[in-house]
């Protein structure tokens, strides 16, 4: 079989939209805009060119194409919504877990066969602005396979860090063995000395008593327990000596520890801001969404009804309600899950439609800096960005004034 992802996406299609009953391409028609745009970007695709449906086997390329693929795009027309096969192709790449892109080229709403399976999911609004539909979807296609990307670098660092807390447990567990050797040894040349030392002590005190007995003369006999008292001192001064070097050493250890520690907290923390600016790409479990570092290693737990790349620090995530929020790369919600839909951050300000249907602003903190009073926005960009009210485009600035006209290019 061939490799896994072999393509950056799938296009679902209905060939009616794309050549006439002689099977000549349509001049001028969307879907052949849409694979330039791909092509234009550098994204691989697969795309039905011969119509295979007529052929024999077509099922098993459809679902291998399918699997080897990134990202599904459904190019969403009246003929598409009404074509058994495109409804197949969305209920099997569902089942396969592909992130699914609805491209709505027009206006007509979803056959019954694939609503179920795409309702919830955010679509391009293609038909009022191509243009712009062409460079929505190869952002939002860019964007998810950077986070595979990321996949990669999060991977090696979190084995490198496995692999470095192993050896430090190997040293210590080596530093210790030889610790306990050495306590062992000195302990026992100690009980040699003092052993050797208590048996001295007997000879003297013997040998003060056969003095004391003997008729000898008692200068040459306090001579010689002078003598003996000295040799006593010898003897216990590498006593001493044993003590106070077993106490540097024990100094010296500990200096060590505490040197080995203070670097191992800086290289903690090291790593810690490294992985802080790598990617997390989101991950689905048993129909939950959560966060992966490029090992596959799960770092958020997959407790979301979906959930979708971080953007400046922050990822949308929605709850078992359908409501949006926003998490942060700890897993924590910063942004409550109480919006109907909302954008990516960009310039430190997210949209967000409540569920009046009308879009705002807020704030990293969640704070509705921008009232929800509008039709429909765009992100902002060099620190402004477009409204809709009514039927007219203004240009309002990050206070949520209106500034002008704006005209969607």
């Amino acid at each position: 079989m061939a490799e896994r992802n072999q393509y950056d996406v799938f296009i679902s299609y209905s060939r009616k939209d794309y050549v006439d009953e002689q099977k000549n391409v349509i001049p001028g028609n969307e879907v052949s805009k849409i694979k330039e745009a791909l092509t234009e970007a550098g994204i691989t695709y697969w795309f039905d060119e011969e119509g295979i449906y007529s052929g024999e086997n077509f099922t098993e390329k459809i679902v291998a194409n399918i699997e080897l693929s990134r990202v599904f795009v459904y190019l969403s027309t009246a003929h598409a919504n009404n074509s058994p096969w495109t409804s197949k192709e969305i209920a099997c790449a569902d089942e396969f877990g592909k992130l699914i892109i609805p491209v709505r080229i027009d206006k007509t709403p979803y056959n019954k066969r694939v609503i179920f399976r795409i309702a919830d999911l955010s679509y391009i609004d293609y038909a009022d602005n191509p243009e712009r539909g062409r460079q929505e979807l190869v952002r939002s296609i860019k964007a998810y396979l950077e986070e595979e990307k990321a996949a990669v670098a999060r991977k090696a660092a979190e084995e490198l860090n496995r692999q470095e807390e192993l050896e430090r447990q190997r040293r210590q567990q080596e530093e210790e063995k030889l610790r306990q050797e050495r306590i062992s040894k000195l302990e026992m040349e100690i009980a040699a000395k003092e052993s050797r030392l208590t048996e001295f002590q007997k000879i003297v005190l013997k040998r003060e008593l056969e003095l004391r007995e003997a008729k000898v003369d008692v200068e040459a006999c306090e001579r010689e327990l002078q003598r003996l008292q000295k040799t006593l001192e010898e003897l216990r001064e590498p006593k001493e000596i044993a003590e106070k070097r077993r106490k540097a050493e024990e100094d010296a250890k500990k200096r060590t520890e505490e040197e080995a520690k203070h670097k191992a907290e800086e290289e903690r923390q090291k790593k810690l801001k490294e992985l802080e600016n790598l990617e997390l790409k989101p991950v689905e479990k048993n129909g939950k969404y959560g966060f992966a570092d490029d090992s596959g290693k799960v770092m958020i737990p997959c407790q979301w009804n979906y959930a979708v790349t971080f953007t400046e620090g922050l990822a949308r995530v929605r709850d078992e309600h359908m409501r949006w929020g926003f998490i942060n790369k700890k897993g924590e919600v910063v942004i409550p899950c109480k919006w109907k839909n909302a954008f990516p951050f960009s310039e430190g300000l997210a949209a967000v439609l409540d569920f009046n249907e009308k879009w705002g602003f807020v704030d990293k903190s969640g704070r509705l800096v921008i009232p929800c009073k509008w039709d429909y926005v765009t992100s902002f960009s060099d620190s402004f960005a477009k409204a809709k009210d009514a039927s007219t485009w203004k240009r309002i600035d990050k206070t949520g004034a209106v500034v002008g006209f704006a005209f969607l290019s």
